[in-house]
């Protein structure tokens, strides 16, 4: 489709939705920073809104293709998701799914920077993560809740697609001597997903790690992780018993592996220390009594124990 075609497309879908008045015209501008949906500015005559449209084969210099239900995915995940954060997330206002377009409130990015843009740029601010996984701790237990949203939400051929395909699969493509680890992870990743087993999620992030550790060619640090793991790994189990903790768990996993494919690995280094904080605060808060136990707790972890 060119862009002429597209730009077309996206007005016919805005007169058919009344955002735009039949006859009228509005500018487009595309949007860039992502690869899987084509993403534009529409200046209507009443304000600035944005229109996403999922795309079949993102946009990659590699064949990448994705399920375009997603696109109607995202729409309802943003109409459950913004009552419950109604600052960072933007209001939807229209939906047509054989278009595959939808359109919603826009954010200018002078106000709503992209965080991964400012990680790149090296700005890692502790507390915008802190924010972020705090936002969607708050969104995963809502939908642990509602038992509807397991069936709204049933996505595990885009999770596949977009998520443990190239974040797994190809990374063990650029590391042949892994590529079996690698290809294991995935399996148990997408079965973890759906089983939502906690055994089987404590087993599945014990490999997880260990692959990033053994990674690293340093046998003797490896044997003295695995030493301590072993010892915690109580812990992880309680830690696992809730449903936010695993959704977010698989969160932090993705972006750490994403930094690692990318080979940053201040960011991968970052990352994994939030991801080892984020465990740490949720388990003084469950077990206050014992947090002088955990191994590797701070004195800020210790300090939130001790003031309950």
């Amino acid at each position: 489709m060119t862009e002429q075609d597209m730009h077309l497309a996206v007005i016919e879908f805005l007169c058919r939705q009344g955002l735009l008045a039949p006859g009228e015209d509005a500018p487009l501008t595309p949007l860039t920073g992502g690869v899987s949906s084509d993403l534009w500015r529409v200046d209507l005559p009443s304000g600035p809104i944005c229109v996403k449209g999922a795309l079949p084969q993102l946009k990659v210099a590699h064949p990448w293709f994705a399920p375009v239900s997603r696109n109607r995915v995202e729409y309802r995940w943003l109409r459950q998701a913004q009552p419950l954060a109604p600052a960072p997330i933007p209001r939807v206002l229209a939906h047509d799914e054989q278009a595959r377009l939808f359109a919603m409130e826009y954010l200018p990015a002078s106000d709503y920077p992209v965080w991964k843009t400012l990680l790149l740029a090296g700005q890692v601010d502790v507390s915008a993560a802190r924010e972020v996984g705090a936002l969607v701790g708050t969104l995963h237990a809502a939908s642990a809740a509602d038992p509807a949203a397991a069936a709204t939400f049933a996505t595990d051929e885009n999770l596949d697609a977009l998520r443990i395909g190239p974040y797994l699969r190809v990374t063990a493509r650029a590391h042949p001597d892994l590529e079996h680890r690698f290809a294991e992870l995935a399996t148990r990743t997408a079965r973890t997903h759906r089983s939502a087993d906690v055994a089987a999620m404590t087993a599945v992030n014990r490999r997880f790690h260990f692959t990033v550790f053994d990674a690293a060619a340093m046998p003797r640090m490896a044997d003295m992780i695995r030493v301590l793991w072993d010892g915690t790994d109580r812990y992880r189990s309680l830690y696992f018993a809730t449903a936010a903790h695993r959704n977010r768990v698989r969160t932090e996993h993705a972006a750490i592996m994403s930094a690692v494919a990318s080979g940053d690995a201040d960011a991968a280094v970052e990352l994994s220390r939030q991801h080892r904080e984020h465990a740490l605060e949720a388990l003084c808060d469950a077990l206050p009594a014992e947090t002088d136990e955990l191994p590797g707790a701070t004195a800020k972890t210790t300090r939130r124990a001790s003031q309950r």
